[in-house]
């Protein structure tokens, strides 16, 4: 019977011992949790910002396009003419 009693208490140990490591893991997994929740909210955050920013770019290229065609079409066939030049002069060197 004395042999029991340290067996009892060695169980009893390992139980606490495992109870411990389980509150320590769940604290954890609950920081965890908590962090990816405020990234994630982070991040929707700041892409609804750059979404607000698109739209306000786009807003205003659309404004100045109505505002200015001519200049425009004559913008994007000079931006064209030199992507084109500079596009020939690569492939042939």
């Amino acid at each position: 019977m004395a042999e029991q009693a340290p067996t009892a208490t060695k169980e009893e140990t390992i139980k606490e011992q495992v109870q411990e490591q389980a509150q320590q893991l769940g604290d954890q997994a609950q920081r965890i949790k908590e962090q990816a929740v405020d990234g994630y909210h982070q991040v929707e955050q700041r892409a609804e910002a750059l979404k607000q920013n698109a739209e306000e770019i786009n807003k205003k290229a659309v404004d100045f396009i109505q505002a200015n065609p001519a200049l425009t079409i004559v913008g994007a066939f000079g931006i064209g003419y030199l992507v084109g030049s500079l596009a020939a002069r690569r492939w042939l060197i």
